[in-house]
């Protein structure tokens, strides 16, 4: 394994919560990240310097090579120009915001990228790492598996099994108590023998006193409180009315001020929370969202799925 990123792993693991160390945790894994792209692209970056006749040194030049001749996502091309950013703000000594979760979630990915295999005593790996020429999105927070919670695990799934066989078994049996209720023949019964009970009749020279008038106009009225088959109901277009789209969070992400990646991050969202949708993009590319601090942002929508309210 790297020497840079061991120190990095090493920094994090004795940090806690402290934003300080947790900076220098940042630049030793990030610094390890950049030179195992210089160390893969060295072949590119010499070729590149003799073509352009300049020395490529540059992140935003790192990721551009990357991204021509192997395999980069987009949202993995943002992770690293956004840690970028506070590498450099944790160097220079200015203001900057970072989380123990936010860096466990990044030193995982360094990890991946770079294809550092999984070990039994790594307490940050989430998930089996990816080969370096295909890197894999952002894990979502790490989970530290114990034998106990594997046991808890097989245990609730053993109660939730049980409890779908004993319901399929009530259900089956009801359906067929049903089945034999006499009321089912009792009913046949009844409606055999209603037109032998109902019908009168009627005597031809028996004179019929309604009137047709009167007969014509309360079929009238019948007709017009007849809803038309399929016609929506007064609540039902006004419940669509006031629905408010939402959607569902795909994995961690970045919230922007504005809808472009370019754009400042103002805050994180974590996978599978749900926001109401404010506003969407005129090219449908962002959504705008209202975090629990108030502050109103957008999110990508390849980072999101709409979900019925």
């Amino acid at each position: 394994m790297n020497d840079k990123l061991q120190r990095g792993l090493k920094q994090l693991a004795e940090a806690g919560h402290d934003k300080g160390k947790l900076g220098m945790a940042l630049i030793l894994l990030h610094g390890a990240l950049e030179e195992y792209f210089r160390d893969q692209l060295a072949a590119e970056i010499a070729a590149d310097e003799d073509e352009q006749g300049r020395r490529r040194t540059d992140w935003q030049d790192l990721l551009n090579l990357w991204q021509e001749h192997r395999t980069l996502s987009h949202h993995d091309r943002e992770l690293i120009y956004a840690k970028n950013g506070k590498r450099n703000a944790v160097a220079h000594g200015d203001l900057f915001e970072i989380s123990r979760n936010e860096m466990e979630i990044y030193a995982e990915f360094v990890k991946n990228f770079m294809g550092i295999p999984r070990s039994s005593h790594d307490e940050f790996t989430t998930r089996p790492h990816s080969p370096p020429s295909r890197p894999t999105a952002v894990a979502n927070p790490p989970i530290i598996p114990t034998k106990n919670r594997s046991c808890l695990r097989q245990f609730v799934v053993a109660l939730v099994v049980l409890g779908l066989l004993i319901g399929g078994c009530y259900w089956s049996g009801l359906s067929f108590l049903n089945s034999l209720s006499p009321e089912s023949g009792d009913t046949e019964a009844e409606v055999e023998a209603l037109p032998e009970e109902a019908v009168e009749i009627i005597d031809p020279t028996t004179e019929i006193k309604a009137n047709p008038t009167e007969i014509i106009e309360n079929l009238s009225e019948d007709e017009n409180k007849t809803t038309p088959p399929g016609a929506p109901s007064s609540s039902t277009a006004s419940d669509d009315e006031n629905t408010v789209p939402r959607l569902r969070v795909v994995g961690n992400s970045y919230v922007r001020s504005e809808p472009g990646s370019d754009s400042e991050i103002i805050g994180t969202v974590l996978d599978a929370e749900e926001y109401e949708i404010i506003e969407t993009s005129a090219d449908g590319d962002w959504y705008k969202i209202q975090l629990e601090s108030g502050r109103e942002g957008w999110l990508g929508s390849t980072r999101a799925t709409q979900v019925s309210p």
